[in-house]
């Protein structure tokens, strides 16, 4: 709360601001809601509870308050005061002239009381003599119950404590009660006292029977009082008696003693009572606050109503427009969906007509195909094999050209010099013979040259043929993919026939979940989270390609196939922790995956056939899409029977 010596954060604000703080503190005063009458007739300022003076006469109080309604520590504090001002004004005006004082005088003296007090030890304290200590021990000396025993005795008249005399000689025979120190603790000594008195043991009783020699085995008690405190010659051990009262507690008078607990009773009253009005002011000050803070409230909960009334307005509007506009994009794309659908129907058709066309044409195909292949194979190495004869023929007579020429050569050489007629007629069958020579190398060529445009006649044959096979293999990829997509948005259309999408080179769940729960139903994380640790692990292995678990085996002579190791030392282990039907599901992912991705190592969808445990095949893929676009056709759009509908 801000006190009048401190500044409101906000320096500047108008007077529409004072005037609203204003009207709810004089709403309060005029309600006393908020007090500003103190109960000893003073005023005070409920809007300054923090200032040390809580008690104003009038004219001071009224002063205080237009003195801070006109400074400048904040609309709050101004208008709060301009308030107490007002109201001061209008409802306590009469207390502007207090009443004239009326002056009593009586010229008698006071009577002064004279009396004797009665001293009693405070904290109240019984006396109890003639305890029985005629016992003696070993030792000689006086022995007698002790102070458990006395304050069990005296219990009904609740005693704090007991102590018991001892002396030079032992127990002494005398006790001191200690009582409460409080009103409640006097009623206690009094009935103590009072109980001795009705048997006939009290004090007075005690002085007769000691005078006579006469006590007997009575218990005599009373109150501890002055002759007591300050302890008397003529009896004797009575100076033990003494020295515990005085070492415990003093002298008071009872008047004196209540005096001063009603003293206590009263500061405890006032102290609530002051603690009370403090509190009365604290919460006037919040009901105060509180009603200011109502008030904003509501103003804030009238606007933000509105602004929300507004906003869901803007909202209905926004959401109608949006269903519309939703709406008409539905149709329309209900509209494509069965265009699509009638689009895929006939694809389906076409497809089907041209796979019909195309099984017949394909075994034909391949049959001719793998005629054609071993005769144009055949044919090829035949053609290989003549050009390859010719090539040799031509270079063996080429090397005879040569030699023929070299000859030549050597026979114009002697001729030049004037060799014998032999050797002319050698040159001359030379020259004939490299003629010869010359004819059947241009016939080689020739053919060669023959064989080679039936190599290029032949490769362009088969070609072909390779190109019609690539063409028939992607359509049938397609076929297979457009399944795949039924399969995938329809799963039910492939269920009558068995047909379904699986993912290759994906651990087969199911042996998994059996073996784990089997197995594991007592772990203490719970079986399931040991199959999903366990399961993820091997998916992360068959992924990693650094794990190895094939191995090249010779099949044959010089032929090498790839195998599984059986001998792996982690699928040995996951046999033994998990058994064989999880080490198989394993297998067949790793088999599966080397089988279709072995680069990616990532599984694959195919089409497949449940039954048979194989891929499906084309013909049972044109039949499944036949008959998923026969039941896709069967039932009417959402749309259009929406539309119909309104």
């Amino acid at each position: 709360m801000m006190s009048d010596d401190e500044e409101d954060v906000h320096d500047e604000y108008s007077d529409d601001d004072i005037d609203f703080f204003e009207d709810g503190a004089l709403e309060l005063l005029v309600s006393k809601t908020v007090v500003v009458e103190n109960a000893d007739g003073t005023l005070r300022c409920p809007f300054s509870p923090n200032r040390k003076k809580q008690s104003y006469q009038y004219k001071d109080l009224l002063q205080h308050a237009d003195g801070v309604a006109k400074g400048k520590r904040g609309a709050k504090t101004a208008g709060q005061h301009g308030a107490l001002s007002k109201y001061l004004k209008q409802h306590l005006s009469a207390k502007a002239s207090p009443p004239v004082q009326r002056i009593h005088k009586l010229d008698l003296n006071a009577p002064e009381r004279k009396e004797d007090m009665d001293l009693l030890v405070w904290p109240w304290c019984g006396l109890v003599y003639n305890i029985d200590n005629s016992q003696r021990c070993e030792e000689g000396q006086r022995v007698g119950i002790g102070n458990a025993e006395i304050k069990q005795f005296f219990q009904a008249f609740h005693p704090e404590k007991a102590t018991v005399c001892w002396g030079p000689t032992g127990h002494m025979g005398l006790a001191v009660i200690f009582f409460r120190r409080d009103l409640e603790g006097y009623k206690d000594a009094q009935a103590f006292e009072k109980w001795f008195m009705e048997n006939g043991h009290g004090r007075q009783d005690w002085a007769k029977a000691n005078q006579t020699k006469g006590l007997g085995t009575h218990l005599y008690g009373w109150l501890a009082r002055k002759d007591d405190y300050e302890g008397r010659k003529e009896i004797q051990n009575d100076w033990s008696i003494s020295k515990i009262l005085k070492e415990s507690g003093d002298l008071k008078d009872v008047a004196m003693l209540v005096l001063e607990f009603n003293n206590m009773q009263e500061q405890r009253v006032q102290n609530l009572k002051d603690t009370v009005t403090a509190r009365n002011e604290d919460f006037q000050i919040l009901l105060h606050d509180v009603e200011v803070a109502r008030r904003k409230a509501d103003n804030i909960k009238l606007q933000l109503e509105e602004k929300h009334r507004r906003e869901l307005e803007r909202v209905k509007h926004a959401a109608q427009e949006s269903t519309i506009r939703h709406t008409r994009i539905m149709e329309e794309q209900n509209l494509k969906l069965q265009e699509i659908r009638e689009l895929f129907h006939r694809k389906c058709k076409e497809l089907e007509e041209t796979e019909q066309l195309n099984q017949v044409d394909k075994t034909h195909l391949e049959l001719e195909k793998k005629e054609e292949e071993s005769k144009n194979l055949a044919h090829l190495i035949q053609r290989m094999t003549l050009q390859l004869a010719a090539k040799q023929q031509a270079e063996i007579e080429r090397q005879q050209v040569e030699e023929i020429e070299e000859s030549q050569k050597f026979a114009e050489l002697a001729e030049s010099f004037e060799l014998s007629g032999a050797a002319t007629s050698n040159a001359k069958d030379l020259a004939l013979e490299l003629n010869e020579m010359r004819r059947k190398l241009a016939e080689s060529e020739e053919k060669s040259q023959s064989l080679s445009e039936d190599l290029e006649s032949g490769q362009t044959t088969i070609n072909s043929l390779s190109n019609k096979e690539r063409a028939a293999n992607e359509e049938l990829e397609e076929a297979r993919k457009a399944a795949l997509e039924v399969l995938v948005a329809y799963p039910e259309f492939g269920l009558e026939d068995g047909i379904y999408v699986k993912n290759m080179g994906q651990i087969d769940n199911v042996p998994w979940l059996r073996e784990c729960q089997k197995r594991f139903r007592k772990a203490e994380d719970g079986w399931e989270y040991v199959f999903t640790t366990k399961y993820s692990i091997w998916e992360e292995k068959i992924k990693d390609p650094e794990f190895h678990c094939f191995k090249n085996v010779e099949v044959g002579n010089d032929i090498w196939e790839r195998q599984l190791d059986e001998n792996n030392k982690d699928l040995l282990a996951l046999k033994k922790e998990l058994g064989k039907d999880v080490l198989e599901s394993v297998v067949t992912a790793l088999k599966e995956i080397e089988e279709w991705n072995p680069s990616g190592r990532y599984p694959i969808r195919a089409v497949w056939n449940l039954e048979e445990n194989r891929r499906a095949t084309l013909s049972e893929i044109i039949g499944f899409l036949s008959k998923a676009a026969v039941a896709s056709t069967e039932k009417k759009p959402p749309a259009k029977r929406r539309r119909g509908g309104g």
